[in-house]
């Protein structure tokens, strides 16, 4: 539970033990998400959230964009990363709250704005502020029906560079 590529047995217990470092808050969170029971599955796995980290560094990505925060893992493995804002659009208070409770426990709660109205309303109020093209990097992974709105959106709202982040792009 909790990974995302797909081996098994000793083969990713090789991988888990030396192709990242999962930092012991993001581990908690994890767990802590996996006893919410067949939710659970929507987390990314830790070797997602370190490959996300990995892209924040090597981009030097500061400002981010989340559609479907979910218990906030990927919002704060960016955060740890190195971003310096992250704007998440969810709709659930009750999984969020889990995240920010983590966020708080890992010192990045300033750097991450949370809003509870869905992806579009963050989309049109952004872009509404003259946001357009100030942002690094997207990462979509919400309700599969709003994808279509929460890419054109992304592509109005990152630099020219910035890059999209979609889970899952293929059907599962």
């Amino acid at each position: 539970m909790g990974k995302t590529i797909g081996i098994t047995g000793a083969l990713y217990d090789y991988y888990a033990a030396h192709a990242y470092r999962e930092p012991e808050v993001l581990k908690e969170l994890r767990e802590e998400t996996a006893r919410l029971g067949g939710e659970s599955a929507m987390q990314i796995g830790p070797e997602q959230g370190a490959f996300m980290g990995l892209l924040v560094k090597l981009m030097g990505a500061k400002r981010m964009l989340e559609f479907g925060t979910f218990t906030g893992y990927s919002s704060l493995a960016m955060a740890l990363a190195g971003a310096t804002r992250i704007t998440c659009a969810d709709v659930s208070k009750e999984w969020t709250d889990i995240g920010r409770k983590y966020w708080q426990k890992a010192g990045v709660a300033d750097r991450i704005d949370l809003h509870l109205d869905g992806g579009k309303a963050v989309i049109d109020r952004l872009l509404a502020n003259g946001e357009a093209g100030t942002f690094d990097l997207a990462f979509i992974d919400a309700d599969k029906t709003g994808y279509d709105t929460y890419y054109e959106g992304s592509l109005k709202l990152l630099r020219q560079g910035g890059l999209i982040l979609i889970d899952p792009a293929f059907a599962r």
